[in-house]
């Protein structure tokens, strides 16, 4: 908002965090440039170093000249076009791996080794088809949270 003319009455915060993202700090992204001066940055907004990252970048700061703050589909379609051959990827470390298969001529490497979530790791495929099959999974959400999610979500598609 700092660097924009946005109303901040029209702003909600969330005070949470992803606990991945959230460990990722400006000291590894250092690090890894360190490690890969030529690479590319491809990072999460929401990623814990990232707003560091932002004002380096705007500042024209190097290497953050390469940084480029990315939904995952859109780190997927950068890597496709990008005449680079070399990517720090500043979210979850299973990432890397849906990168690599695609791009297997292109290096990508983790903004830091401790950016693992090890709730995603406990699903399974397996585990999706039987829960499916068996119908064994029910979560229920509580009615007015439903509604606020309902207007949050219809707002972001509504986005243009």
């Amino acid at each position: 908002m700092a660097q924009t003319n946005v109303d901040r009455t029209l702003v909600d915060l969330y005070e949470g965090a992803c606990h991945v993202h959230a460990k990722i700090g400006e000291r590894a992204l250092e690090e890894a440039f360190d490690c890969h001066p030529d690479a590319e940055l491809l990072i999460h907004p929401e990623c814990g170093c990232a707003s560091a990252c932002l004002s380096k970048t705007l500042s024209g700061a190097l290497p953050y000249k390469k940084a480029y703050f990315l939904s995952t589909e859109q780190m997927l379609w950068h890597a496709q076009r990008s005449p680079g051959g070399e990517f720090i990827v500043g979210t979850e470390k299973g990432m890397l791996y849906r990168l690599r298969k695609l791009l297997p001529e292109k290096r990508f490497y983790p903004v830091s080794e401790s950016a693992v979530c090890e709730y995603m790791k406990m699903n399974t495929m397996e585990k999706l088809l039987d829960s499916l099959r068996r119908d064994r999974v029910e979560i229920k959400i509580d009615p007015e949270i439903q509604r606020r999610a309902r207007v949050t979500i219809q707002q972001m598609l509504t986005i243009q």
